[in-house]
Formats: C-alpha cells, structure tokens, sequence
C-alpha cells in the first residue's frame, strides 16, 4: 500500500482553501477534510451568508455545492499534473465531529507555534500521516486540548508562524519528503 497523507484543514476564506486544495493535490495529499474551527473566518459560500456561523449552523445545500465546487477543482488539477487518481475531498464537518467520528490510523499531528515539538522530531515510520492546520487565526488550546485527546500530537513547523495556506502545503512537503514519494 502506497503512502496515505490524509489533510484536515480549518476553515479559512474560500479563495485561501481553493489555493490549497489545487496546491495539496499537486503535492501528493490522498484525503482532504475542510473542518469547521472556532477561528474559520468563512461565514458565506457562493456569496450566501451562512447562518449563525460561529454556532456551526450551516445551510446543507451551500456545503454540498462547495464540495462539489473543490471536486471539480481536484479533478481538474489532477489531470494537469498527470495525477491518476485525485485526493477526495470528504464533506465539511465541525472539527468536534471529525475527531469524535475519525477512525484514521498512522502518525496524527496537529499544527501549532507553540508546540516545543518540531515536525523534525517526528522520526516514526509509518504508511500514513493526518495533517490537522488551522484556519486563519489558527487554533484555540481548547481545540489543541481536544485533538490531544484523540491522540493528535501538537507539533510546529519551524520559528515561524505560517499562513494557512502555507502551513498546509510545508506539512504536506514535508510529511511527503519523510515518508512519501517526493525526494
């Protein structure tokens, strides 16, 4: 079996997680999960504004049409770098309902600046790798708290802070470098 990178991404503006989602399929990312954070700055899909937001009160309708808007930008990107099969794109969950529904195994990491953790530290083999980045202002520590808690490990990927488009597409760079086929 293949080297599975599996990308759990918080919510940011949705021309940010289009960048990522096109970047993240070039690099080599098997699964994205686009995750509602306490910090996802996104309230509107489509120019429509989802209601109650902060709340995770959102319009069904809207999710799915974005999905299917990053399934075509997957699939487009696929083809252009010659990628046989694309990533999948899972539907738009709360972050609280992906860690309390995730059965991935492998190596679980959680991004964050404050971690005295480096993703250099990180030496286990392994054959596949959750990525969880946040969203613009990053995460609260009581989402870092609650990830721990389903076995995420807190790391950092250097002594800067990066954008939450860069952060992805490092961790994805680099968990492929490790473990993956980029060298």
């Amino acid at each position: 079996m293949d080297f599975q990178t599996h990308l759990v991404i918080g919510m940011s503006m949705l021309m940010r997680m289009d960048m990522v989602i096109q970047r993240a399929t070039e690099i080599g990312v098997t699964t994205i999960t686009p995750v509602f954070t306490e910090r996802s700055m996104t309230n509107s899909i489509n120019g429509k504004e989802l209601p109650n937001f902060n709340k995770y009160d959102t319009a069904q309708l809207q999710l799915d049409n974005l999905n299917s808007h990053w399934k075509n930008i997957v699939d487009s990107q696929s083809r252009q770098c010659m990628r046989r099969i694309p990533p999948v794109i899972n539907p738009v969950v709360t972050l609280q309902e992906y860690l309390a529904n995730s059965t991935d195994s492998g190596v679980k990491l959680i991004f964050h600046s404050k971690s005295i953790i480096g993703f250099a530290d990180i030496t286990s083999p392994c054959d596949s790798v959750i990525l969880l980045t946040g969203p613009e202002k990053g995460f609260t520590e009581a989402e870092i708290t609650a990830s721990s808690e389903y076995n995420f490990t807190p790391v950092r990927l250097g002594p800067r802070i990066l954008s939450c488009v860069s952060a992805p597409l490092t961790a994805i760079s680099i968990a492929q470098y490790k473990w993956g086929d980029m060298c």
